[in-house]
């Protein structure tokens, strides 16, 4: 084991962060540090400090986390988070320092000239390309970025398309892909959702499942349902975000279009299992880049249940599907499309692509990852 503490920074409550869960417990498990502090984002409700193992343990800043909407009050947010992280570390020795958002990397970099840390710099999508950002904070996003990466001791991405901008963006980079898989689990057949929504045996349920809001698909895969003339489809939206209300509003129009609020994440998988098919139409072509190179962890998801899978034509998404015949590409934005989409997929035989997304699920899984990670940890010299 080695001395010091290795800290991970990301400006949440750190409830529902798979991503960095997962990697703490790879590293905590690997007995690589004394102690791994994830440091968040103080919620009312929550523990300023809570432990999770004998190694790991969150530590949220600030008394709960304020709504700050305009520009001036995220960046008076963002400070006031640096502060706290700066004060809890002050006598401490900090070995590794990961960020896990462009936002908090000049504060790693503090860290790691004030510490002489190592700094890993862990971009969970492609950070200067966010959806909603106009073109004057994406420029600035790209000034800080450029001058601050240079510092960083790996740079750590989630898709290989990802790692292709920052090679391309800068040159003395070479980012490792760590795909934001699940760990691979054993997972029955279910029935949850028949049961809980009276759902018919010879209806067929399409399930979106994760981040309910805009820029995600989310109209149109309604919109397409709301019309869809074959009732024996039925979709269920499992999650949470602010666009539950318009979910809710459509199930009270349409008796096949059911929602269901976000579960533990412990109970995930089983309620995945209780679909037949996985949808994911994130991004088309005409949103923001980070969408259109991302692979988001509910497509692995859907693998691991043994879920045939629709996505959108996003570069990384179709070559995922397509080149592991999991399912089927929504070719253009439109219902017609999806529609389309929906009934091909129905055709091709089921137990086919249910076989080949246990098989996927296998090669991309967490176990899969870990190593790499462990890797790179065992090379910050």
């Amino acid at each position: 084991m080695k001395p010091g503490i290795n800290i991970h920074l990301y400006p949440s409550p750190l409830q529902n962060e798979s991503r960095i869960f997962k990697q703490t417990e790879s590293l905590a498990n690997a007995k690589f540090f004394e102690k791994i502090w994830l440091i968040g984002i103080g919620s009312e409700g929550l523990p300023m400090q809570q432990r999770l193992d004998e190694v790991r343990e969150i530590i949220r800043v600030g008394k709960k986390c304020e709504e700050m909407s305009t520009l001036l009050g995220k960046i008076q947010k963002t400070l006031k988070y640096w502060i706290g992280v700066l004060k809890i570390i002050k006598n401490e020795p900090i070995q590794v320092v990961q960020i896990h958002n462009l936002s908090l990397l000049p504060l790693g970099v503090v860290i790691k000239i004030w510490k002489k840390s190592k700094l890993v710099y862990d971009a969970h999508e492609l950070e200067t390309e966010r959806v909603g950002w106009g073109h004057g904070v994406k420029r600035a996003a790209k000034i800080v970025e450029r001058f601050f990466i240079k510092f960083s001791d790996h740079t750590i991405v989630v898709s290989p398309e990802i790692a292709k901008h920052y090679e391309a963006s800068y040159p003395n980079i070479k980012p490792t892909v760590i795909l934001n898989a699940p760990k691979l689990a054993q997972c029955k057949k279910r029935n949850l959702f028949r049961e809980r929504f009276n759902i018919r045996d010879d209806q067929t349920i399409f399930i979106y499942q994760g981040s309910i809001s805009d820029n995600r698909g989310l109209e149109l895969i309604l919109d397409t349902f709301l019309q869809l003339k074959d009732k024996n489809n039925v979709l269920i939206f499992m999650g949470y975000g602010p666009f539950v209300a318009q979910v809710e509003e459509a199930s009270k129009k349409c008796n096949t279009i059911f929602f269901m609020p976000a579960v533990h994440p412990k109970q995930v998988l089983e309620y995945t299992a209780s679909a037949d098919y996985g949808i994911t139409l994130m991004v088309f072509p005409d949103a923001c880049l980070s969408y259109y190179y991302c692979l988001p962890n509910k497509l692995f998801e859907y693998c691991l249940a043994g879920l045939p899978i629709i996505t959108s034509n996003a570069i990384e998404m179709r070559r995922f599907v397509e080149n592991n015949q999991l399912g089927v590409v929504v070719k253009e934005k439109s219902i017609k499309d999806l529609e389309t989409a929906i009934n091909e997929i129905k055709k091709i035989p089921y137990d086919t692509m249910h076989t080949r997304c246990l098989s996927i699920a296998k090669e991309v899984c967490w176990e899969i990852q870990e190593p790499i990670l462990l890797n790179i940890y065992s090379g910050l010299k």
